[in-house]
């Protein structure tokens, strides 16, 4: 099954992003990047949240800024370890400075 007849031989998310950077990119000088967009979004709530002090409005901006980390940060992946060596541990306690009844 091929593509239907008169549609543009393009890759669809390039034109997207064509038509997205072409509505979106307000300053001229382009490369508009939704990464961009997201973390000016999330400054501006965090500016918010300061001056108002409400939660709702900090728990927005945590959220906005955790979601633009995603993209710059690499995230922790769990790692599965396993052995073949077993080792024994035993450990004695010791309670210094008590008598023993006589």
């Amino acid at each position: 099954m091929g593509r239907p007849k008169g549609s543009l031989n393009r890759n669809g998310k390039e034109l997207l992003r064509e038509r997205l950077e072409a509505r979106f990119n307000h300053s001229g000088k382009g490369g508009w990047s939704p990464v961009i967009e997201m973390a000016d979004l999330a400054v501006e709530l965090r500016d918010q949240a300061k001056l108002s002090g409400s939660s709702t409005d900090i728990v927005k901006a945590i959220d906005g800024m955790d979601k633009v980390a995603r993209y710059l940060v690499p995230q922790m992946r769990s790692v599965e370890l396993n052995t073949t060596n077993e080792l024994t541990v035993s450990v004695q306690r010791k309670k210094y400075g008590e008598t023993k009844p006589s």
